[in-house]
């Protein structure tokens, strides 16, 4: 080193050995980049990822995305399960499915997408990507089918209307079709 010292400001020999400690860690437990020996910063980032999960998807004090260990315990419950019943793998204890009683995974969303709220995972709407809700309506009430929008209402065609019936219903203008949407 320029000042004549055999070892880098942080205490690292020519070779990456610390001075103090004799290893490639120093006294906090990082190496010369800043890395400990999992290859986690002080931050928590792993240097080979970016992210705060290293490539087993683990974090700096090894637990998991859903706080699981490598064991398969949860860091809260102290069990196989967290405290929706969902063990590492996502399996409800219950039900033995990805979806519990209700009909939820882990995350919190139906085999559709939707939250018990009717929010959509992918879009954050009360709709989903192809514009329905969570009971398979459009925004203006029509089901995927476009059957009815609402139950049949027991209204008479006079044969003076044109009614709009959807895909399944049509008028016949005699007077007695009761097929009229709302």
């Amino acid at each position: 080193y320029r000042d004549g010292s055999l070892y880098d400001p942080q205490g690292f020999d020519a070779n990456g050995i610390h001075e103090e400690t004799g290893t490639k860690f120093n006294a906090n437990g990082y190496d010369r980049d800043g890395y400990d020996v999992n290859g986690f910063d002080k931050e928590g980032i792993h240097k080979e990822t970016g992210t705060k999960y290293n490539a087993q998807g683990y974090d700096q004090n090894g637990y998991d995305a859903n706080n699981f260990n490598t064991d398969g315990i949860h860091k809260e419950t102290g069990t196989a399960y967290d405290a929706n019943g969902f063990d590492k793998n996502g399996i409800h204890e219950e039900t033995g499915t990805k979806f519990n009683a209700e009909g939820y995974n882990r995350d919190g969303y139906n085999k559709d997408g939707f939250n018990a709220e009717g929010y959509h995972k992918e879009t954050g709407t009360k709709y989903n990507p192809e514009g329905y809700d969570c009971n398979g309506r459009d925004k203006n009430g029509f089901p995927k089918d476009n059957s009815s929008k609402d139950e049949v209402v027991n209204q008479p065609n006079t044969g003076n209307e044109n009614v709009s019936s959807g895909s399944d219903v049509t008028a016949n203008n005699q007077g007695s079709d009761y097929g009229m949407r709302l």
